[in-house]
């Protein structure tokens, strides 16, 4: 008797019906948030970052602003925010969001594109020096680098004497 208790089988199908006792149980508890994330345009932002107010659960909008998110039934708040972009907090409801972001121009600092990427103004530790375009398209050039000689002080332009193929 005790051998047909402990048969392998049966263990398999008890162990199977208490995971997905646990699977059904753990899905009730979450709700599936849906939305879309605008600028005050109504152009779609991507990559803008959704999370769920109080955790460090989220996600970011797709290519066109739309975004997906699991929630626990409790979560009342999403935080929106978007680089440029004033935070914003909406009510969690059933029904898709729409998320409005305003500008705002005191989060956007001066940047410095530098040869692989960009950094703040504030953090280049080397010289930053800047000339008037206007006046340097004038000289009749079509080489870039001669166009900017002698435009900005201590500025080096190495003209490369490379061959053509």
């Amino acid at each position: 008797m005790i051998t047909k208790l402990f048969n392998p089988r049966k263990k398999l199908v008890w162990l199977l019906l208490n995971i997905f006792s646990a699977v059904i149980l753990y899905s009730q508890d979450q709700q599936k948030i849906t939305g879309l994330v605008l600028d005050q345009n109504g152009i779609p932002l991507a990559g803008a970052s959704i999370v769920i107010k109080g955790t460090t659960q989220g996600t970011s909008t797709d290519f066109d602003g739309n975004f997906i998110l699991n929630a626990p039934r409790d979560a009342t708040t999403l935080t929106a925010s978007y680089i440029g972009y004033a935070n914003a907090e909406v009510p969690i409801s059933n029904s898709p969001i729409t998320i409005k972001l305003q500008e705002d121009s005191s989060q956007l600092e001066e940047v410095v594109v530098v040869g692989y990427g960009t950094q703040n103004k504030s953090d280049v530790v080397n010289a930053v020096a800047t000339t008037d375009i206007e006046k340097a398209i004038l000289t009749p050039t079509a080489d870039v680098n001669e166009m900017l000689r002698g435009r900005i002080a201590g500025l080096q332009v190495d003209v490369g004497g490379g061959t053509l193929r």
